[in-house]
């Protein structure tokens, strides 16, 4: 079993919804028009010109799911990064 970190830039979402259509075991849709993602903390706040980060980690047997809702984000908002080799697996 691999452990993954998500990294999603929230404020930059356009709420195409291909992540949560791909992997709702990750992502919801929300009434403002973004994805949530599931379980995540918000480590950054959208202020002074940052982004509103929220960030995750779950351990699965295969990121298959996982890394292609990631890669169907039309905006690149979505970051997984397989966390035992620090390989970023997407976008």
């Amino acid at each position: 079993m691999g452990r993954y970190r998500i990294e999603y830039t929230r404020n930059k979402c356009i709420g195409a919804f291909s992540c949560v259509s791909i992997d709702s075991d990750n992502w919801t849709m929300n009434d403002d028009n973004k994805a949530d993602l599931v379980n995540g903390k918000k480590i950054q706040e959208e202020k002074d010109g940052q982004d509103e980060i929220w960030a995750v980690e779950v351990e699965l047997d295969d990121p298959k799911n996982l890394v292609a809702g990631a890669q169907a984000c039309p905006v690149n908002v979505i970051k997984v990064i397989d966390l035992q080799t620090g390989q970023v697996l997407a976008p």
